[in-house]
């Protein structure tokens, strides 16, 4: 079976050629906002891999529940930690922005990780170099949704790029 979505496209393209021209902006607008979508999340993840393991010292922590779609059971870890003689207080658990680290569905769950946790326990972090304030307990690696949504921004800019550069031939013409 053989495919002819490019003839197709062309057809289209000849027929409405100022209407594709500005489809075809309007699928690089949203490629942009994909690729953007893509940064938001990756690039702390990759800035992270430079940051510089530490100790902490547990001061609290305590559980909560969110009231989302999937209403999981979060332990929430604050702790101090020294660099370069300055006392900082944090509560990041992730580098990512948008992280479930942490949260299970099983309450017992957060509340065995929470109790080998308690105040005064030492810990292991990451944090940056150059501003310390910038801290995690578990520096995360890229997810496979990382790559498919830097993969299907670029393919929608492609996709867009092509719509307007046959449009603009057919005007021209």
């Amino acid at each position: 079976m053989r495919f002819h979505w490019k003839e197709k496209l062309l057809e289209d393209i000849k027929k409405s050629p100022h209407e594709n021209q500005l489809g075809g902006w309007l699928i690089v607008l949203f490629g942009f906002f994909l690729l953007g979508m893509a940064a938001f999340d990756s690039v702390p993840k990759l800035r992270a891999y430079r940051w510089i393991s530490g100790m902490a010292q547990v001061t609290a922590t305590d559980m909560y529940e969110r009231t989302g779609r999937s209403h999981d059971w979060c332990g929430r870890v604050s702790y101090t930690y020294i660099v370069n003689g300055n006392i900082y207080k944090s509560r990041n658990q992730s580098t990512s922005i948008i992280s479930d680290v942490g949260c299970r569905r099983d309450k017992a769950q957060v509340t065995v990780r929470l109790a080998k946790l308690p105040p005064g326990a030492s810990i292991r972090i990451f944090y940056d170099p150059t501003a310390p304030e910038k801290v995690a307990i578990v520096r995360e690696s890229l997810k496979w949704h990382d790559g498919f949504f830097a993969l299907f921004a670029g393919l929608t800019l492609v996709l867009g790029s092509y719509c307007i550069v046959q449009a603009r031939r057919v005007l021209r013409r």
